[in-house]
């Protein structure tokens, strides 16, 4: 799947739906467009924008080896699983996106297994 190709809602509802055991909702967060959300037992709503936001999306980098290289012009993410397997995102279309990089790279990831 090319994932370069679906928005940040797309990416972030992917991601979501495999970090939470609650189904993420099928609408972005109507303030950014981006967001994907859960609502959880108590009826409360939680945003998460793995594209944009550190504070989300550096777990998934850090718990999976996903790193990120800039060579002056480009964002790259990639992951080198043993000595074989390697997945990796050159996001030039979307220059200054490291996060998006390594969200496509973790789905990536998830697909292959």
């Amino acid at each position: 799947m090319d994932y370069s190709k679906l928005s940040d809602f797309e990416i972030n509802k992917r991601v979501l739906a495999l970090k939470s055991e609650i189904k993420p909702l099928a609408y972005p967060h109507n303030a950014d467009e981006r967001s994907a959300g859960i609502v959880d037992i108590n009826g409360g709503y939680h945003w998460f924008d793995f594209c944009n936001n550190p504070a989300d999306a550096w777990p998934i980098i850090q718990n999976n080896g996903i790193s990120l290289t800039y060579d002056g012009f480009d964002w790259m993410a990639e992951c080198i699983m043993g000595n074989a397997s390697k997945y990796s995102c050159d996001i030039d279309q979307h220059p200054n996106r490291p996060l998006r990089a390594a969200m496509i790279v973790y789905l990536m990831m998830q697909e292959s297994e």
